[in-house]
This record gives C-alpha cells, sequence and structure tokens, in this order.
C-alpha cells in the first residue's frame, strides 16, 4: 500500500510539474481518486498530495463508478432522472394535442437511448 501511495504521489507531482510548465492548473473540485479491490477486502485509506478526495462513487464522463464497480448507483441516477420526466410527462399531455405529445415522447425516448446506452 506505501509503494502505491508514493507512485501515485510521484505521478501527481509530476502531472503538476506538467501543469505549470503549460500554464495550467488542476480543478481540485473536479478531481477525485477511488481505490478499486480484487475482492471485497477493505484497503487502508490511500493519502495523496495536493487535497485529492477518495471518494466511494465517483462521477466520470456521466458514469458513476463506486469503488466496488457495481451500477447500482448509476442506475438509481437514471431512474431519478425518468421519474422527474415521468412527472413533467403526466402535467404536460393535458395541455398539447395527440400529434405534439407523440413528437415530444419521440423526442425524449431518443435523448434518454443516448444518454443510457452511449457511456
Amino acid at each position: 500500500m506505501n509503494k502505491l501511495e508514493s507512485k501515485a504521489n510521484s505521478y501527481i507531482l509530476n502531472l503538476n510539474n506538467w501543469l505549470k510548465a503549460n500554464k495550467l492548473h488542476l480543478n481540485i473540485d473536479k478531481t477525485c481518486y477511488s481505490v478499486f479491490t480484487p475482492n471485497k477486502t477493505s484497503l487502508p485509506t490511500v493519502t495523496i498530495r495536493f487535497m485529492i478526495p477518495c471518494f466511494k462513487e465517483c462521477k466520470y464522463l456521466g458514469v458513476i463508478i463506486d469503488d466496488k464497480l457495481k451500477w447500482t448507483s448509476h442506475i438509481e441516477f437514471i431512474l431519478q432522472k425518468l421519474k422527474r420526466l415521468l412527472g413533467t410527462l403526466y402535467k404536460m399531455h393535458y395541455n398539447l394535442t395527440d400529434w405534439c405529445f407523440k413528437t415530444f415522447i419521440l423526442h425524449l425516448y431518443i435523448d434518454i437511448c443516448y444518454t443510457v446506452c452511449v457511456w
């Protein structure tokens, strides 16, 4: 574990030097890391320089990944979005014509398929 921690800190230091040389900076608010284990064993915490927080869940390219590589958090996130949309559709369907409502549903379906399938 100490070897992993020292390697990670060395890579972060090299990254920081490169960012400084190119006049860039690392956004700590959007940066996180997770430690994955092959089994259900728990690992001690790893301390990374620059105060980068360790999370059990990280959002990466729109997909929520947890430290056990389970999909439950991401599925719950998608379900919450779908429940909100369903409530909005229920309220809207009285005010729209059938043609307009069907077109709206079709576009919504395409958007949901794109959100769920393209990750």
